[in-house]
């Protein structure tokens, strides 16, 4: 059965919000919180929408991610720790989504996945001051949730529309655990805006139309 394409009214929604976000890094900055909680907040209201019977997990996930949001836009170490702390149990709450629709067997690039993790904190850890711990917690589970986003069932609709997802948001968190503790450089958050809204675009819409196939 092919897979339902995403409602064109909604991607052009989305894409005014995506633009918008990019536009706030240097004009009308005052919005950048109404506009960078919209992400969430759109893509939340696209899965109650067009999902019959929804996981509440994967759910409360997204209301995480949009705390998050909200959080790391002060730049404090306490606000800091507040979104890590609410985007850590997200990445799990997503893991555990893929984890339902896994591929049976074990696969080696798990070891590949584990061998990235410890090579990017490698290069962080010298840098990481008290935020040591929280880091290596965070990329623990980022860690699990990219490996059981892959590791699904290569029969599902939307297989390759999450596994894209999941190594956007992947890039999106080592290009700015990089600029935040390594090497600061001009366009990062640029770089990360743009790679986590198409990363939790390409995983919620997936998830969203692979549960509408499920529901009719």
């Amino acid at each position: 059965m092919p897979l339902r394409p995403v409602a064109t009214s909604f991607l052009i929604f989305f894409s005014l919000i995506f633009t918008l976000n990019l536009w706030c890094f240097e004009f009308m900055t005052s919005y950048r919180g109404v506009v960078k909680v919209m992400i969430m907040a759109s893509l939340m209201g696209y899965y109650i929408a067009n999902v019959k019977k929804q996981d509440n997990g994967f759910l409360f996930a997204m209301i995480l991610g949009l705390f998050g949001d909200a959080f790391l836009l002060w730049e404090t170490e306490s606000f800091f720790l507040i979104g890590l702390g609410c985007f850590l149990i997200m990445q799990l709450l997503y893991a555990y989504t893929f984890y339902k629709d896994r591929a049976s067997g074990f696969v080696w690039w798990f070891g590949l996945v584990a061998l990235f993790g410890v090579v990017a904190l490698s290069f962080l850890y010298p840098n990481l001051g008290s935020m040591k711990v929280p880091v290596i917690l965070y990329a623990m589970a980022i860690m699990s949730m990219a490996y059981f986003g892959i590791h699904r069932r290569r029969t599902m609709p939307a297989y390759s529309w999450v596994a894209v997802g999941v190594v956007l948001f992947v890039i999106s968190d080592l290009i700015l655990a990089w600029a935040k503790f390594k090497a600061p450089f001009v366009g990062s958050n640029y770089a990360v805006m743009i790679t986590y809204m198409l990363a939790q675009f390409a995983i919620v819409t997936g998830i969203t139309r692979e549960s509408e196939e499920r529901t009719d």
